[in-house]
């Protein structure tokens, strides 16, 4: 797989002891994406400084995932139920290998699972966030992702302004470490022959706002003809993005181009990358873009995006979240060579800046660090209260406190699935209804 990754050791950090790492990573989440991806680079960077990497997944996912793996990542698929002897046994497979450190990148309700695993290994956790905090509380709870904070002996966000979401008594264990950039290599001048192209690649989720990228597209085909928009990925909004394209004035100029396998290959050849989502967590396909040249656009209000986009340096960002703004701002850029060559060159300035060498140096430090509370971590201090007694629960009554005024039901149980299929029953009908409106 094409990653544009290039990590080798540090000098500044030569010396330190190996460590032995546990990342900690549903493989129902192995799919493209910036998350696994990030997951899977961090992986392959601490192989490559001489650390030792395990990977613990569900046992339940047929799928393997889309990245080819270094044969020293160890691979373990392992039942993740919440039942006392499925618990117990994790633990002790875990605590047995005797890892320095573990990294929980799971979103949601998981960070909670994997504290309560770790309880009494003492094995040191980083509780590592990678979406936006109000989005992680709206499809989790505040409460919940608050409690499995408390439990963790580190915290990472992406950015400064996401410690704004927590506590006081939270902020002493914080990191921040942005997402890293490929490494840049001087990249090919853009050719000017036409078709020129636009270019949007990422899931189909609500948030990303595709259809209203394909609205804010029509509204320049007349002045742009020369111009395609080309659309990269998938999701369960696929439909509603058709829906938008056969609406739109332009339809014989978009193309929805399925997943992307190669996305630096793609912003190479593209003029301009486009980014409508509504928030971030960081935008890593906006340091992709800006690695091979490829001037980003996106909203001024898209935390995530707006720390990267400097507008008029190295992208353009639309002051109002609506497609004529949007509008106005890609007419900027489509119109204007002169203005995308002055935004390529200050892009590639800033996907430099985020280099892969200095970044995975502050997550090298990050584990190191948070591997001398080995012995002596939060979760372990839990362990001697009687409410966190796994054998002094049952099932029932370990769900009541885990996730007591959490608004979720636990994963796997019985509950959780028909949640689960009346969720994705309404989506299906909303999808047969739009089909026919």
């Amino acid at each position: 797989m094409e990653t544009g990754l290039s990590a080798p050791p540090s000098a500044a950090l030569a010396g330190q002891r190996s460590l032995r790492i546990c990342i900690l990573f549903d493989m129902h989440y192995w799919l493209y994406g910036g998350g696994p991806k990030f997951t899977w680079e961090l992986a392959h960077a601490m192989i490559a400084r001489g650390h030792e990497v395990s990977i613990y997944s569900s046992a339940t996912s047929k799928k393997e995932p889309p990245y080819k793996f270094d044969a020293r990542i160890r691979m373990f698929r392992v039942s993740l139920s919440d039942k006392h002897e499925n618990i117990a046994l994790l633990r002790k497979k875990i605590s047995q290998e005797n890892y320095d450190v573990a990294l929980s990148m799971q979103g949601g309700a998981m960070q909670l699972y994997w504290a309560v695993v770790l309880m009494g290994t003492g094995i040191p956790l980083v509780y590592s966030e990678h979406s936006f905090p109000a989005r992680v509380e709206q499809f989790w709870s505040r409460a919940g992702r608050l409690a499995a904070m408390s439990g963790a002996d580190a915290i990472h966000l992406l950015l400064p302004e996401f410690i704004n979401s927590l506590p006081a008594w939270l902020h002493d264990r914080v990191t921040f470490i942005p997402n890293s950039a490929p490494d840049v290599v001087a990249p090919a001048a853009k050719h000017q022959t036409k078709p020129l192209t636009l270019v949007s690649l990422g899931r189909f989720a609500a948030v990303k706002q595709i259809p209203l990228l394909v609205e804010a597209f029509g509204l320049l085909h007349d002045r742009f003809p020369d111009w395609m928009l080309d659309i990269w990925g998938y999701g369960e909004e696929e439909n509603a993005i058709l829906k938008a394209i056969a609406q739109s004035p332009a339809k014989s100029a978009i193309r929805m181009r399925g997943i992307a396998d190669l996305a630096l290959g793609i912003f190479a050849q593209a003029q301009l990358f486009c980014i409508p989502s509504r928030c971030e967590g960081f935008g890593l396909t906006v340091l992709e873009a800006m690695s091979q040249g490829t001037p980003a656009i996106g909203f001024a209000g898209c935390a995530g995006v707006n720390h990267i986009i400097k507008d008029g340096e190295n992208g353009l960002l639309a002051p109002e979240m609506t497609p004529q703004s949007l509008a106005d701002t890609l007419a900027k850029a489509m119109g204007s060579a002169a203005l995308r060559n002055t935004l390529a060159q200050g892009a590639l300035k800033t996907a430099q800046e985020y280099a892969p060498g200095p970044i995975f140096d502050q997550w090298e430090a990050l584990l190191l660090s948070t591997a001398s509370s080995k012995g002596h971590t939060r979760m372990d201090a839990f362990s001697e209260e009687p409410f966190a007694s796994m054998a002094r629960l049952s099932a029932a009554a370990r769900r009541e406190w885990l996730f007591r005024d959490f608004g979720r039901p636990w994963p796997g149980t019985l509950r959780w699935y028909a949640e689960a299929a009346r969720t994705a029953a309404s989506k299906l009908w909303k999808s047969f209804q739009r089909r026919f409106e």
